[in-house]
């Protein structure tokens, strides 16, 4: 799935739908059986928690300004439902059939908010606010983006001062645990395993 029209590489439509060429990717990796299914599942768990914690922080509060409340709802709720299955997936075993469950629901919950997102809100968004306000959002969907804890939390309220607070906290225990677990080291790996070294 692509966007139905141009973009400029900083627009906030633009990013988004960059990230969902890389979540797609990941998932061809362990649809295909290529691969570490461990960093696998590390990369597209920290990529979506990165992606969901932009989302909810810019782009949700972007479509209820431009009368799309139900829409922004919508997404928050899909992304606490993703949130749970890569909850599931950190603590089970890959090949078992804990796991193998929710990977397969993940794919296809992230695939149908793909799917929503690209036809629907980035361009009814785009048509609100125009190309301009696009470029904005995008500076603030990065920097949303460096201030997020590196997992998933989806007990962590939608909103607010407290959302930030416990942001932080998650933040920085997700940072001690990836370094003691090794987690930190491979995430920018090639786990498909088809890179010549």
């Amino acid at each position: 799935m692509t966007l139905p029209y141009a973009t400029l590489p900083g627009d906030l439509d633009h990013l988004i739908a960059d990230e969902h060429v890389v979540a797609n990717r990941l998932f061809e990796h362990l649809e295909a059986g290529r691969g570490d299914r461990r960093m696998l599942v590390d990369q597209v768990s920290y990529g979506r928690a990165l992606h969901a914690h932009a989302e909810e922080e810019v782009l949700y509060p972007a479509l209820a300004e431009i009368g799309a409340a139900a829409d922004a709802e919508e997404g928050r709720d899909e992304h606490q439902g993703l949130k749970r299955l890569l909850v599931l997936l950190d603590h089970a075993d890959p090949g078992s059939r804990e796991f193998e469950r929710a990977l397969n629901e993940l794919i296809g919950g992230v695939r149908h908010h793909i799917e929503k997102e690209e036809r629907e809100f980035l361009p009814a968004l785009r048509r609100a606010v125009g190309a301009e306000e696009m470029g904005r959002l995008g500076e603030r969907y990065l920097a949303a983006k460096r201030s997020v804890p590196a997992r998933s939390h989806p007990t962590v309220l939608p909103t607010g001062r407290r959302r930030r607070l416990m942001h932080v906290a998650a933040g920085f225990m997700d940072k001690v645990r990836d370094r003691v677990s090794g987690r930190s080291n491979v995430l920018s790996t090639d786990a498909s395993w088809l890179l010549d070294t």
